[in-house]
């Protein structure tokens, strides 16, 4: 399209002007194309094609328009003719020239359009075989809608029409674009203008909370343009039950569809506020025949409730666009621009639905045409376009979606989900929304059983089985190393059964509690087993958490006794038994009792037993106790261990505080496994310094990590200050991309691990491996589920969630807690029966 003769200056609608700085704020996007392929089988001929394209070129001012920029504003000049040829490609050598075909225009749609001298419409023809040609179209969104498009597709298959058998189609039915113009501000300096803004800023006061069909990060786009496209179609049986259900209950197609989309959205997400949009033409009166920019986008906030039918639904939808289309004309631009949400970032709606209500397949001459939408202009997540029932095959379903959120797979998914609930509603109108189910019966296999295929057996044993077996191994090798001190496996053991034995005298036995109120050192390790090889379960009391949450604690378990030492004994309130590790009384007691193994049978412990009890932080209301068995632990650390593999050479620093629950695996995986365990000084585990120097010290080889200090220990360790480093963990807070790229660059070789598990599981349920070569991208995910455990994620009637979706994620398995202690009604209220798992 070349340069033009001087033409006539008119000036940009709001909507331009939209278009016009949107397009500047991301200039590289091609988000504003509009493109389309018309598939014609029979003859088609080609200078004929042309010739009509010509008249309209000269009928259709929005074809002619030529965009300037003057003082950072745009302007419109309609040139009074332009240079133009039609490219003709001939693909019918291709091995799939359709493919061919469809590749060129996928490219061509992904690259942006100069606005500013570029081509504000491109057409071409692609020869597939003799007698089968495809027409695309493509048009920059500033000079034309969808609508206005479509309307000169239908003037250039009449025209050839006329012309291919010696006609004449008539004079031009489109009007000059001043109409737009003086229509746009008429109405925006009139009553109804002041009208309607004031119904949309009462409609939009409460904004909804944006529930999107896939809420992620933008992702790297799959290569296949900004948009992907998918095609769907119901059978002309489901087509005739649409057409009765419709007649019989004065209901429309675009309802239908609306609510559909609704129940889809409000089922996949879990949202039941919901704002979708709808496009309407605003075709009417004097501007019904004039192509350019004059659709508008409305956005429809419903409320799904899971006791509703589509009925119900569809007619809610109908009162919202009754009372939405007396308000039509008010322009999307505006509302932006009343709520302040003018950024990239800031969206107003959700998925878009919008129908076809008029016959969008074309004839040229005696040869038939399909005519499918590539673009349809800015997606923010997806886009429904339904065809009129009229259509020939049934019902015809165009998906866009936006191809840095979604992948070709995830679109599949949806295509096949929405029709299966599209087809439910129109079969069954009165079927209650909660009784639809989203899932085909291969994804409810996928998701419930083949990603929870974890069963793998673990012996029933406690930890002290573990322990023990590891000491008749190595006795004399190192355990473990505090500062200057250190204890080898048999020291540890002696040092933990004496003090087992004293505690067993007290009484202490399975199912009792045992405090321990100690600092990082060689007497926490040693209480530790001494407390579980007493057949107890250990309750970590921080000496630096606040005096009344450490008074509720023990308080609420009522332990045996407090294990202290000089330095924390003050922390326990007084009336609670304490046994001081390192007065000389006990230090004698402990001296005179025997160093072996107390005896099994004796003690009576079992994997059923508590092996520790970790309170929550109580964010939420009071503190709770979580009781959690040998079993668990068990299956924790069997799992950890053959996923990496610590041996003798390892080290790993304990340096989390033992009132969380991650200190649990630091403080027993390498005791178990012949590793060594290096405690950190205390306060140590706060200084991001100090942790690197540790590394280098002790050679550590193993550590875990909260986010937020992992990216405090990045600023001072890398690769070449930390040489013995080979595994990092990172759980307890949501490990970010950034951080994993900079993780990345400061450790390559380093194996990192995202791992996940509430306080109400053994630690971690899931874990997710970063790849060494930084190759993913996106958020990094939680994983999967580790040995003997199931997760499911499910909605709020407990079925379960599509893959992509967001729902409430329930933990099943060995690694859950046994309940909150001595809370009975909150444990069966939080841990309910498990309706995918085997009965009883």
């Amino acid at each position: 399209m070349g340069d033009a003769n001087p033409g006539k200056e008119i000036p940009v609608s709001v909507s331009q002007s939209g278009i016009w700085f949107a397009q500047k704020l991301d200039p590289s996007a091609p988000a504003f194309n509009l493109g389309q392929y018309c598939e014609i089988d029979g003859d088609l001929d080609l200078q004929i094609f042309e010739q009509a394209v010509r008249q309209i070129l000269g009928e259709a001012e929005c074809l002619r328009a030529q965009f300037y920029e003057e003082d950072g504003k745009p302007r419109q000049v309609i040139a009074a003719e332009i240079e133009w040829s039609l490219p003709v490609t001939d693909l019918s050598g291709e091995s799939d020239p359709f493919a061919a075909a469809l590749a060129w225009m996928d490219a061509d749609l992904a690259t942006p359009i100069e606005i500013v001298g570029g081509e504000i419409f491109y057409y071409s023809i692609f020869r597939l075989a003799p007698r089968r040609f495809l027409w695309y179209t493509r048009y920059h969104h500033i000079a034309i809608d969808g609508f206005g498009g479509w309307t000169i597709a239908m003037r250039i298959a009449e025209v050839y029409s006329a012309l291919v058998v010696g006609g004449d189609a008539g004079a031009s039915p489109f009007g000059p674009l001043e109409v737009l113009e003086e229509e746009e501000r008429k109405y925006r300096s009139s009553e109804r203008f002041a009208r309607d803004k004031q119904y949309w800023l009462e409609k939009l006061d409460e904004r909804a909370p944006l529930a999107l069909l896939n809420a992620q990060a933008d992702r790297t786009p799959s290569g296949r343009g900004l948009f992907l496209s998918g095609v769907s179609y119901l059978s002309a049986e489901d087509k005739q039950k649409l057409q009765d259900l419709l007649a019989s209950c004065d209901l429309t197609w675009p309802q239908i569809l609306m609510a559909a989309t609704a129940i889809y959205t409000y089922s996949v997400t879990g949202n039941d506020d919901l704002v979708l949009a709808l496009p309407v033409a605003l075709r009417s009166g004097t501007v019904r025949n004039i192509p350019g920019v004059v659709s508008n986008v409305l956005p429809v906030r419903l409320r799904v409730r899971p006791d509703m039918s589509l009925l119900e639904l569809t007619k809610q939808i109908a009162r919202e666009l009754r009372q939405h289309l007396r308000h039509q004309r008010y322009r999307t631009e505006d509302m932006h621009r009343d709520l302040g949400m003018l950024g990239q970032a800031q969206k107003l709606y959700g998925t878009i639905v919008n129908v076809m209500s008029f016959d969008y397949d074309l004839k040229f001459g005696e040869s038939t045409s399909r005519t499918f939408t590539l673009a349809v202009g800015p997606v923010e997540d997806m886009s429904i376009l339904g065809y009129d029932p009229s259509d020939r095959d049934g019902l015809r379903i165009i998906f866009h979606a936006k191809s840095s959120l979604y992948s070709l797979e995830d679109l599949a998914r949806h295509q096949e989900r929405f029709i299966a609930v599209l087809r439910k509603a129109i079969t069954n109108p009165n079927e209650l929304v909660a009784r639809i189910d989203l899932l085909a019966a291969s994804e409810k296999q996928l998701v419930l059983q083949e990603w929870n295929d974890t069963a793998r057996p673990v012996p029933a044993e406690t930890v002290v089985d573990l322990f023990e077996r590891q000491v008749e191994k190595t006795p004399n090798a190192v355990a473990v190393v505090c500062e200057d001190d250190q204890l080898t496996y048999e020291e540890l053991n002696q040092r933990a059964n004496r003090l087992a034995r004293l505690l067993i005298a007290e009484g202490v036995k399975p199912e009792a509690m045992v405090g321990l109120c100690v600092e990082r050192s060689l007497e926490m390790i040693v209480g530790l087993f001494g407390i579980l090889k007493a057949g107890a379960a250990y309750l970590p009391l921080d000496a630096d958490y606040p005096h009344d949450r450490l008074e509720f604690m023990v308080q609420d378990t009522r332990p045996v006794c407090v294990l202290t030492t000089e330095t924390t004994k003050e922390v326990v309130s007084p009336g609670v038994p304490q046994i001081q590790l390192d007065a000389r009384k006990i230090v004698t007691r402990l001296s005179r009792l025997s160093r072996t193994n107390p005896n099994r049978v004796s003690v009576g412990l079992n994997p059923e037993h508590p092996a520790y009890v970790i309170y929550t932080s109580g964010s939420t209301g009071r503190p709770k106790g979580v009781v959690v068995e040998h079993r668990g632990l068990r299956n924790l650390l069997t799992w950890i261990q053959d996923s990496c593999e610590l041996n003798a050479q390892d080290a790993l620093l304990q340096k989390t505080p033992f009132g969380f629950d991650a200190s649990v695996t630091e403080l027993f995986w390498p005791l178990c496994f012949g590793s060594q365990l290096v405690m950190a000084r205390p306060e140590g585990h706060r200084d991001p310094v100090y942790l690197a120097e540790a590394i280098r010290r002790y050679s550590i080889t193993t550590i875990q990590f909260v986010p937020t200090m992992l990216e405090q220990f990045l600023e001072f360790a890398d690769a070449k200050s930390c040489p013995s480093l080979l595994r990092v963990q990172c759980g307890g807070g949501i490990l970010s991309e950034a951080l994993r790229k900079r993780f990345r660059e400061r450790l390559p070789g380093v194996l990192l691990f995202n791992l996940y598990g509430p306080t109400e599981t053994t630690v971690d349920v899931t874990s997710w491996e970063s790849a060494e070569d930084g190759a993913e991208t996106g958020v990094p995910p939680i994983g999967r589920p580790v040995w003997n455990t199931q997760l499911y994620l499910l909605d709020s009637s407990l079925r379960p969630m599509p893959v992509g979706s967001a729902g409430e994620l329930y933990i099943a398995g060995s690694g859950l807690a046994r309940g909150y202690l001595g809370r009975p009604g909150m444990t069966a209220e939080r841990f309910v029966a498990n309706p995918y798992g085997e009965p009883g």
